[in-house]
């Protein structure tokens, strides 16, 4: 019986990849794009560390932001607001599209709770169970969550001071499976997009 040609099924549901002779590369609008260290240098060696390909990966997908049109304004810096605000006027835009949120939420409302549990978790610090899909009161009755805190939270910072290395410490501190960074910081850029959408 003939070898099967073709890619290994599931070899790039990561969103990077490894081309013989040539290193790691993700792919965007159809062209490869080699992952690099924090230096520029890129990743050759087929037993890469896992780690490091996340992490260049997540820094490529901060890095991919669209170029400014000829004569767009620019928000003027007065315009800047917290993170955590950022997040929660997002979240309540999403809240509205989503409907009514049930025990096992599909569709907008799932959406809607996959990220809010994780701009919960960017912005204060704590696991995503504490986001209580939105609902405060029963935030409170899950008691004090400072034994579960995971890191100190991005949501006092304002937007334009957030830097890839916060994203890289965020992601570091936790113990995601190695598929679950990328929608992690999609959820990010997608609150701070509606940010600079809304001025």
């Amino acid at each position: 019986m003939a070898k099967k040609v073709g890619r290994r099924k599931g070899a790039r549901t990561k969103g990077y990849f490894f081309r013989a002779g040539r290193g790691w590369f993700t792919k965007e609008n159809g062209d490869f794009v080699p992952l690099t260290d924090e230096n520029g240098e890129r990743f050759r060696d087929k037993e890469t560390d896992e780690r490091l390909l996340r992490e260049a990966h997540a820094r490529h997908l901060l890095d991919r932001q669209p170029e400014p049109e000829p004569g767009s304004l620019k928000v003027p810096e007065s315009a800047d607001a917290q993170v955590g605000a950022v997040c929660a006027a997002y979240l309540d835009h999403m809240k509205a599209q989503a409907g009514k949120i049930t025990t096992h939420p599909r569709g907008k409302a799932k959406t809607y709770v996959d990220r809010g549990q994780t701009l919960f978790d960017f912005c204060y610090g704590l696991p995503g169970e504490f986001f209580c899909n939105g609902d405060r009161e029963k935030r409170v009755l899950k008691g004090d969550p400072e034994p579960k805190r995971i890191h100190p939270g991005f949501g006092h910072k304002f937007s334009s001071e957030v830097t890839p290395a916060d994203i890289d410490t965020w992601l570091k501190a936790h113990t995601w499976k190695p598929g679950g960074w990328r929608t992690r910081v999609q959820a990010v850029k997608r609150a701070f997009n509606f940010g600079v959408e809304r001025k």
